[in-house]
């Protein structure tokens, strides 16, 4: 298993694209936090302050119909705020984790990195791992070593497709470009689309043994 993830380690290296992935900072450990309910807070925050307002204003002021119809009206007004602040949080949060699991993912997952991940995995594997925890804890760790294989190389395909499309519109725009010399551009580009090739098919090759030893874990 050892030797598995050194080899995968050493396809992520030749993508060599990203800067190597950092452990996350006191700072971004507390901004996770305080974005996993940031969303569901941000609703009431917004929504509820005004209409409480006019509520209590209804049974101190004059005019308490008048001050109970705005309490209302603030109310639909403020829900609708709130609604709208919550998806803005949640399409932030969900923005700032996958840059975070992207950073997290270039020098491979861990498996004390794993719930970062955990929307990542599929249904069976969620099941699985939740099913290992409760019966047996050294298979599950055996089980969760592989996820994090298994997510290593699923991130190493997914880069080394990323960069063949784009080092091939690199190399096709070159076959416009008729009154320069691109022989030594177009060199460098093959090699490129050569060693990325080699990079997604180790990736593959990972992916695909991983996700067979899953399955050996699970029966």
């Amino acid at each position: 298993m050892q030797d598995a993830i050194s080899q995968l380690k050493e396809t992520q290296a030749m993508l060599a694209a990203n800067a190597p992935g950092q452990a996350l900072s006191k700072s971004e450990l507390r901004w996770a936090g305080i974005l996993r309910v940031a969303p569901w807070l941000a609703f009431f925050v917004v929504a509820l302050p005004l209409p409480i307002l006019f509520f209590v204003l209804s049974f101190v002021l004059p005019e308490a119909p008048f001050w109970a119809l705005m309490a209302v009206l603030a109310l639909g007004v403020s829900a609708v705020a709130g609604l709208l602040t919550t998806i803005f949080l949640l399409v932030y949060r969900s923005r700032w984790t996958k840059k975070i699991r992207q950073r997290l993912a270039a020098d491979g997952v861990t498996t004390r990195e794993l719930d970062w991940f955990t929307n990542e995995l599929t249904t069976q594997e969620r099941k699985a791992l939740k099913a290992m925890d409760a019966q047996d804890p050294l298979l599950a760790d055996a089980y969760r070593e592989t996820l994090a294989m298994r997510l290593t190389a699923t991130h190493v395909v997914t880069r080394a497709k990323t960069d063949l499309r784009q080092v091939s519109q690199r190399l096709s725009k070159l076959s416009y470009i008729k009154e320069t010399d691109t022989s030594a551009l177009r060199a460098e580009l093959n090699a490129d689309h050569e060693r990325l090739s080699q990079a997604l098919r180790a990736g593959e090759e990972h992916q695909a043994n991983a996700k067979l030893r899953l399955q050996t874990i699970e029966a």
